[in-house]
């Protein structure tokens, strides 16, 4: 058997058997199927012996060089978020952006808390009269108004002799008998002053039974000594006397001015006289022209005013004789005792419109010798001829021109 196994090595060494030729093959198989080349003979080969026993492994070579980097793989799925980090500090305020639209008017809210009444300051050419309120330090403001209308007109006047003649001074009066002016008189004096009486209620200058004047005096400081206007005076506004009366139609606002005593005007320059109201009497006197100007009003007593241009007169009422140097144009009046047209101030300059939707009664006149021109229309010409309104006469020194058509004014 050491023989065989000797052999069959042999055999291997010269190339006689394959890998698969087992080394346990018998003697005599060797014999019959092997070739010896020593002595030129082939011997055949036979079949493939079962595998042996794997061997041990070998030791482990150098590692290779490394490959190149191969493509980037998909990406995989996105993991779950995070816990949320700490709030970083606030940064800085960015510039404010434009203004956006104004939006819906929201509700209105509840009423508030009635707050402390506070003091009102007084307007710089407003005052305010009370009669039937006394306050320490008045200063005509509607807090602190003055008790009495002289009063005001002595902060008026104190206030202008400063040069401040170029505003309408507006003296607020509430309803009242005013029967604390000095001497039952209301003066008011001011060359240049424009001041405006406004009644805010029933105002009564005085009492009905105790009637007050009220005497506007102004003595022509401003002119100078040939009787002409000076350089100052053109630059001046002309006196203005406004007596007005808050009428609103409704008896809660309206109020009525009334002077029972009348009004006196001296005027020795130009003046302008405003009424609304109800007045006792009208009276003026003065080397210069006074233009009067009455609507609204009823005036009990003559109108004895010579030097007065009447530029108009409109729904008021004449109970008694009227006298003016000229007149314009007469609205809707009702003169009852006649009247005079007389020296005819700045006549050339004025032209009468005529008395216009008006009734008359008394007798017209004229003192002046070039006479004068009643400008009438025709519902007004009636008084003069038809009755029982047609009392109403015109001596030689008028006559009568019936208007079928009118300028507007």
């Amino acid at each position: 058997m050491k023989n065989n196994a000797l052999f069959a090595a042999l055999l291997l060494t010269a190339g006689c058997l394959t890998s698969s030729v087992s080394p346990l093959l018998a003697d005599e198989e060797l014999t019959e199927k092997c070739w010896l080349p020593w002595n030129d003979q082939q011997c055949s080969v036979g079949s493939t012996g079962p595998m042996g026993p794997q061997g041990l492994q070998g030791t482990i070579g150098p590692i290779g060089l490394q490959g190149q980097q191969g493509d980037t793989g998909d990406m995989g799925p996105m993991g779950p978020q995070g816990l949320q980090g700490d709030t970083g500090p606030m940064g800085l305020q960015g510039p404010q952006g434009d203004t956006g639209d104004t939006g819906p008017m929201g509700p209105q809210g509840p009423q508030g808390v009635q707050g402390v009444c506070g003091l009102v300051a007084p307007l710089q050419y407003d005052l305010f009269v009370d009669v039937n309120q006394q306050t320490d330090s008045p200063d005509g403001s509607l807090s602190k108004p003055y008790n009495s209308i002289t009063d005001a007109i002595t902060a008026i006047q104190q206030a202008a002799s400063g040069g401040d003649l170029q505003n309408v001074y507006t003296i607020l009066i509430a309803g009242g008998s005013y029967v604390n002016e000095p001497d039952n008189t209301l003066i008011i004096t001011g060359d240049g002053l424009r001041i405006a009486l406004l009644a805010m209620g029933e105002v009564v200058l005085g009492s009905y039974s105790n009637p007050a004047q009220l005497i506007w005096n102004l003595n022509g400081q401003q002119i100078d000594q040939e009787g002409t206007l000076s350089k100052l005076a053109a630059e001046q506004p002309t006196p203005t006397l406004s007596i007005m009366s808050f009428n609103s139609g409704t008896s809660i606002l309206g109020g009525k001015f009334n002077i029972p005593g009348g009004i006196s005007v001296i005027n020795n320059c130009y003046a302008k006289l405003e009424v609304s109201g109800n007045v006792g009497s009208i009276t003026s006197q003065g080397g210069f022209p006074l233009d009067l100007f009455l609507t609204n009003s009823a005036i009990d007593q003559a109108v004895q005013t010579p030097n007065a241009n009447l530029q108009l007169a409109e729904k008021t009422l004449f109970s008694d004789f009227v006298q003016v140097a000229s007149y314009g144009s007469i609205r809707a009046c009702s003169i009852t005792a006649g009247m005079d047209i007389g020296a005819g101030w700045v006549s050339g300059n004025m032209q009468p419109q005529g008395i216009l939707y008006s009734s008359c009664a008394g007798t017209f006149t004229s003192s002046t010798t070039t006479g004068a021109i009643l400008y009438m229309d025709s519902y007004t010409a009636h008084s003069f001829v038809q009755a029982p309104r047609g009392t109403a006469a015109m001596d030689s020194s008028v006559q009568m021109d019936v208007l079928f058509s009118f300028p507007e004014g």
